[in-house]
């Protein structure tokens, strides 16, 4: 019986992973870590305390961009990966990089 499950892969790559991540989000969530970070940066009577300087103005404005570069990458070297089998070895981590896009931001965060 040679399950998915039943392949040390699977416990290394993939539910290793997803439970390292469970129990730090929880972790994150039971201390409120993330409003205590960002009362470091918000001040109610002014707003973003950094909000006008350049550099977090710049990061707002292009913070996506690399993501997207990845993801567009991803989606163009799995098709080339269909058509050429010398790099077919790489082709699940590019369909990784496509996917994190897609379904990140796309399902999990807007739905």
């Amino acid at each position: 019986m040679n399950t998915l499950i039943h392949r040390p892969r699977f416990w290394r790559e993939v539910a290793l992973p997803l439970v390292i991540l469970a129990l730090f989000t929880y972790w994150l969530t039971q201390l409120n870590v993330d409003m205590m970070l960002q009362a470091q940066f918000w001040c109610p009577a002014n707003g973003w305390i950094e909000g006008k300087e350049p550099l977090p103005r710049w990061l707002y404005k292009y913070g996506t961009w690399p993501a997207l570069v990845l993801a567009i990458g991803g989606l163009s070297w799995s098709i080339i990966c269909l058509r050429y089998r010398s790099c077919r070895k790489v082709w699940r981590e590019a369909v990784f990089l496509t996917l994190a896009m897609v379904l990140g931001p796309g399902l999990v965060v807007n739905a």
